[in-house]
């Protein structure tokens, strides 16, 4: 058998057994780490694993680089049965509001951060985050952090079709190789993140 078809069935084949897809782009892409030593808030989000108030202000300042904003809802991490961060940070973040905001009512940062939250929150319905994220990669076309969180959340919602794994490294090779983003993100951050999903385009 071709070594990438082996790779990718026994892939399919530990995913469904664990039914949990913990092999998955979104829950595989642990990058915090090259962030926990120098943020004492990316450590604190990993500790605690639940949005708090101090983690969620620290969110929503502007003073905060997009990538350690991605690095701290990172570490906050996912579980199996959920978890219900994007809404409690909705809830601090914008205490007027229903429930979460529409896309179109929030900043380009606050998108990143939401939707991100969300997939992370839910990785089983990893379309219900990309909408939030669209609207960050719009609002923050130069963006390497935004450009590489939205990608694994499509190749999340890619992975439920097996048939569909080798546009995963594809869509994350385009984004590492775009010259037009601006490379806020950790060289170490890229390497976690690539490790993983180059597997998906090996031979």
């Amino acid at each position: 058998m071709h070594r990438c078809t082996w790779l990718l069935a026994a892939l399919a084949a530990a995913a469904l057994a664990s039914g949990a897809l913990a092999d998955s782009p979104i829950t595989s892409t642990y990058f915090a780490e090259a962030y926990s030593e120098d943020y004492a808030m990316v450590k604190a989000a990993e500790e605690s694993g639940a949005m708090t108030l101090e983690i969620a202000q620290y969110l929503a300042d502007s003073e905060t680089p997009i990538d350690v904003k991605a690095a701290v809802v990172n570490a906050l991490s996912w579980e199996f049965e959920g978890k219900s961060n994007a809404e409690t940070y909705c809830e601090m973040r914008f205490p007027d509001a229903d429930d979460i905001p529409s896309p179109r009512d929030v900043s380009g940062e606050d998108a990143l951060v939401i939707g991100y939250l969300q997939v992370m929150d839910n990785y089983f319905e990893p379309a219900e985050a990309l909408p939030m994220l669209i609207h960050a990669r719009r609002e923050l076309p130069e963006s390497f952090t935004v450009a590489m969180v939205h990608t694994l959340c499509e190749c999340q919602r890619r992975f439920d079709d097996v048939q569909q794994w080798d546009q995963l490294w594809a869509l994350t090779e385009e984004v590492v190789n775009d010259e037009e983003l601006n490379g806020d993100m950790r060289l170490g951050a890229v390497r976690i993140i690539v490790d993983y999903m180059s597997i998906y385009g090996e031979e």
